[in-house]
């Protein structure tokens, strides 16, 4: 339940009122942006943060506030503009410099973000947030040693008081140790998976499983092989390029260790050197799933979908009941608009697995996102993903979606409303249910919803058309 206050400043936004602020209301403005903020009402935070830094114009603190309400929705455009003022008004602050590496980072200017933190951490050594950030952008280049410094001065400074940073320092220092001192690696890994954030927790308890399959072969290169595999599936892409690199190296021709090298490259930003390793791999070893999957991925991700068709297709000669590669390929065919080619391979993978949740959903998802067959097919497949796994948002987002389309709009309202208790933060089922309460005259509760895929949506596909049903203009 939302409190009273929120709702009455919603009803006021909504229906037009215009709540003029008595003169020095600035900080009182700026905490209520603070409260928005750390809802994640991004689009009334904003509000709050204009307002506030009209009243108070030689304050840099409603400029920062903006910047990172922004910066949360990943609207790094509209972010500049309000760290720049804050600047100008302040000069360089700890919380700035912050705030301007995610601003780098999020344009994809990792050195520049780099420095920023790095400033930060000069000006006050004791900012979690800052110290944390930087340790990652120095695993993601593969500034090892740099990065574990860094962790290790999170765990130094920082206590169980600081549990977010904390457990992400525990899993990063497992990460970095692996090879080093598997038993100290166990030992930050166990410490990390029993954090509150779940996200990391799971990570920390994949990798954990892996180091001890590891650490039980005798074969150092099958060892470093497993290993990279394993970096591959947590994201550590410059980890696993170092040690599929170590694989291949001492066996060149280990075609699945040299096909995870292409991948890790790939995400690596190094394209051009990962379709060399991805083909040698799918040479050496053409008769091999792997391989061939992984090229395949390797097409579909750089746009060339048939070509990722091709390598799926071959994959299936080899393993023609995967489910997994007859999902990928109806992607690939939907990425081609052969829409009845892929209805046939998404059917195949959730026939092939019939209590498989993600399958079914997959298969949902193409009916009613596409408009195909929803009143024959989507909602049945819609019912059954949400059958096998009822407590999944995402299931309950296009079951609620699919009702709405064949008109059946009470139903509609019940599933999007059990998903968004399920996951408040899924911006596809704000819309929905956005729309859907609109038709049903709930024109204040449609519009709330609205506002929240505006704030929660870091795409823009949902925001887009939540800005449009607000009448919003375009970004």
């Amino acid at each position: 339940m939302r409190r009273p206050f929120l709702v009455l400043f919603l009803a006021c936004l909504i229906f037009g009122l215009r709540l003029q602020p008595e003169p020095g209301d600035g900080v009182s403005l700026v905490r209520e942006g603070d409260a928005h903020l750390a809802l994640e009402e991004y689009s009334f935070a904003a509000r709050a943060y204009r307002q506030a830094a009209l009243l108070r114009p030689g304050s840099s603190v409603p400029l920062l506030r903006l910047g990172e309400a922004f910066l949360a929705q990943a609207r790094y455009d509209r972010a500049q503009a309000p760290l720049l003022a804050a600047y100008r008004k302040s000069g360089w602050t700890p919380e700035l410099h912050l705030r301007m590496g995610q601003l780098y980072q999020g344009m994809g200017l990792e050195t520049e973000a780099i420095v920023q933190w790095e400033a930060a951490l000069a000006q006050d050594p004791h900012m979690a947030e800052a110290r944390s950030q930087v340790g990652w952008a120095y695993v993601h280049r593969g500034a090892w040693d740099d990065a574990r410094v860094t962790f290790e001065a999170i765990l130094a400074q920082w206590d169980d008081a600081h549990r977010q940073r904390w457990q992400a320092a525990h899993y990063g220092l497992g990460l970095l140790l692996v090879q080093e001192d598997p038993t100290a690696a166990l030992h930050h890994l166990q410490i990390a998976a029993g954090g509150e954030d779940r996200a990391v927790a799971n990570k920390a308890i994949a990798l954990g499983a892996a180091v001890e399959r590891v650490s039980s072969s005798t074969d150092a290169v099958h060892a470093a092989a497993l290993l990279g595999e394993a970096y591959v599936r947590a994201e550590a892409w410059s980890l696993a390029e170092r040690t599929l690199a170590q694989a291949v190296a001492a066996e060149p021709a280990y075609a699945e260790a040299m096909a995870y090298l292409g991948h890790a490259l790939d995400y690596l930003g190094d394209s051009a050197k990962a379709e060399r390793y991805l083909v040698r791999a799918v040479q050496l070893a053409p008769t091999t799933t792997l391989t061939r999957y992984l090229l395949g991925l390797y097409h579909q991700r750089h746009g060339r979908p048939r070509e990722a068709a091709f390598q799926y297709r071959q994959a299936l000669k080899l393993d023609p009941r995967n489910a997994a590669l007859y999902a990928e390929l109806g992607n690939a065919w939907l990425a081609e608009r052969q829409y009845v080619d892929a209805e046939v391979a998404f059917r195949t993978a959730a026939e092939l697995t019939p209590d498989h949740a993600g399958f079914q959903l997959l298969l949902a998802r193409f009916y009613v996102n596409h408009l195909i067959k929803v009143r024959t097919y989507g909602l049945l497949a819609a019912r059954d993903a949400a059958r096998l796994n009822p407590t999944d948002a995402e299931a309950l987002d296009v079951l609620g979606w699919a009702y709405y389309l064949v008109g059946y709009l009470g139903e509609a309202e019940r599933a999007l409303s059990r998903a968004v208790a399920l996951d408040p933060e899924l911006a596809s089922v704000r819309y929905h249910l956005g729309v859907v309460q609109r038709q049903l005259g709930q024109s204040a509760e449609a519009d709330y919803q609205f506002w929240r895929a505006v704030d929660l949506d870091r795409t823009g596909y949902y925001r887009l058309r939540a800005m449009r049903a607000l009448d919003m203009p375009a970004e």
